[in-house]
């Protein structure tokens, strides 16, 4: 019973809020430098959107999310331990309160937060962003209707539920496939081979790969109807199979933005004297329902619109062509720190002008007592 006492006194102690912000520095700062040299999508995956991680290869440090929990579960014991129905303990309850919407929004936010990546071309227009955590297989059939007109029914699968020497039928297009190897990440060196590669900590660096083999109506298998997919070739693979014709297509999830963004141009300072980036900005062209208006994105000053956040992420060109990366982030809570900061400024108003006044009252009360 003592142990179980001088556990919870620990976890509602300030010596653990301490060490937690400690840790919660130490996070920051790492995933700032980490982001440097492996992308903001790493550096958020290990640090912050982690239950924990090793440092320097061997060290277990806990990660963002393990710190949450365990200071918001200091914050209530600490809360409940000073708890009192009294405007003199009120500005403190606020602050615990707020701290605690806080950590639990961010909580709720990392279950319904969604992450995805676009990339846009100068003088491109589109509706869509690329979600790289969630890939598909598409697969489209071209049929004709009684006027002889073309149209194509298709279905669709997520790769994380395909699995190695399994078969799976597609109900649309009237076809199976015996998949025989999956790879998480690899390159396509030539037409008819994949190679497999180390799955990258940043996401939009990994292109899956399939090894299939098309199985015809009559259920027989015939290794001449193999198949290869990967996931950095964007244009679909045409196979015929008798009178069918298929196309199969392996991409990233598309998530559709509630405007159309065109890239106008992209501009990009270096350093002087070095190819090294100082500085680059996207000027962007937004138009939709309700919103239609020239915006401005760099390294520091993301576009917010309603729960969408856009973030410069990155660049590259291509045929003298440049383009820019933005890393989407539609967070439906993201006006949860905004509403715990003024739960927290309230709560504070209400502790020093309490204790502002109470200063006040003896001071005079002193002055009265020498006269």
């Amino acid at each position: 019973m003592r142990f179980i006492q001088n556990c919870i006194r620990l976890s509602g102690s300030i010596k653990l809020t301490i060490i937690c912000l400690i840790i919660t520095f130490i996070l920051v700062a790492g995933g700032t430098v980490y982001q440097i040299d492996n992308g903001l999508l790493a550096a958020q995956d290990r640090f912050f959107s982690s239950w924990g991680l090793f440092l320097f290869g061997f060290i277990l440090f806990p990660g963002m999310k393990t710190i949450a929990i365990i200071l918001s579960l200091n914050l209530i014991l600490n809360g409940l331990k000073s708890f009192s129905l009294s405007f003199k303990k009120s500005g403190v309850l606020l602050m615990h309160i707020g701290i605690i919407v806080l950590f639990a929004g961010t909580a709720l936010a990392s279950i319904y937060i969604k992450e995805s990546v676009l990339t846009i071309y100068e003088r491109q227009k589109t509706t869509f962003s690329r979600d790289f955590s969630l890939w598909e297989l598409i697969v489209l059939k071209k049929q004709h209707n009684s006027a002889n007109h073309g149209y194509f029914v298709s279905d669709t699968v997520h790769f994380n539920k395909l699995k190695n020497d399994t078969k799976i039928t597609f109900p649309n297009t009237s076809i199976s496939l015996a998949f025989k190897k999956l790879y998480q990440n690899c390159t396509a060196p030539s037409i008819d081979s994949l190679q497999p590669q180390k799955i990258s900590a940043d996401q939009a660096g990994n292109f899956p790969g399939i090894e299939a083999v098309v199985i015809s109506k009559n259920n027989i298998e015939n290794s001449e109807n193999r198949l290869l997919l990967y996931g950095g070739k964007i244009d679909p693979v045409l196979f015929t199979m008798a009178d069918d014709t298929l196309y199969f297509m392996l991409k990233p999830h598309e998530i559709r933005l509630p405007f159309e963004i065109s890239l106008n141009r992209f501009v990009n300072i270096n350093h002087p004297g070095t190819t090294d980036a100082k500085s680059y900005e996207s000027h962007l062209t937004v138009r939709g329902d309700g919103i239609n208006r020239d915006v401005v994105i760099t390294m520091n000053r993301p576009f917010r619109y309603k729960s969408l956040t856009f973030y410069q992420n990155g660049f590259m060109t291509q045929n003298s062509f440049n383009a820019t990366t933005l890393f989407v982030v539609d967070n439906p809570f993201r006006f949860v720190p905004y509403i715990s900061g003024l739960i927290i400024i309230v709560g504070l108003f209400i502790t020093f002008t309490g204790k502002f006044a109470g200063s006040v009252i003896r001071l005079k009360n002193n002055n009265s007592d020498k006269k």
